[in-house]
């Protein structure tokens, strides 16, 4: 069991490694708001108590969540590790790393979600990328091509 002081400073750590931090009950609903940063309070607040974590997502995401769920109660103690992305409202996608700790007196479970938004878009990036590479690269073959064809054609040097 942890000491006053030893709780503040592991809540401490979560707020600081997690964008929001959530406490659910043994069933997914959210009981608690520990914490949300700045950015998302506007889309995360109280209104989130008392719904179940998985509302607002997709199906497979759902089944992923209560994987989630149940492996955490199934091993309290153990880090739970998932990723799906909530639907909100005014059409926002957020998708979010999770970490679930199933706590062994409460049964409930401590949820600290980080939002993938930031490494999402550099992703976007990254393929956007790849895909302005390739099409150069493929105008870069066109026009060899043509040139080969050219001089092929030519029986004159050219200089």
């Amino acid at each position: 069991m942890l000491t006053a002081a030893e709780s503040t400073s592991a809540t401490d750590l979560i707020k600081s490694m997690a964008d929001f931090t959530l406490l659910l009950g043994p069933e997914g609903e959210i009981s608690e708001l520990l914490s949300v940063s700045d950015e998302l309070s506007t889309s995360i607040n109280k209104s989130w108590i008392g719904v179940h974590w998985l509302d607002g997502v997709s199906e497979s995401d759902g089944k992923a969540g209560s994987a989630a769920i149940s492996s955490a109660l199934e091993s309290p103690g153990e880090v739970i590790r998932c990723n799906f992305t909530h639907h909100l409202s005014g059409n926002i996608e957020l998708p979010t790393q999770y970490h679930c700790v199933a706590l062994q007196e409460t049964r409930r479970i401590l949820v600290a979600g980080t939002d993938m938004r930031p490494v999402t878009n550099l992703r976007q990036q990254l393929l956007n990328t790849q895909q302005a590479l390739e099409q150069d690269y493929w105008r870069l073959r066109q026009v060899e091509t043509r040139y080969r064809s050219v001089i092929d054609m030519v029986s004159d040097a050219i200089v």
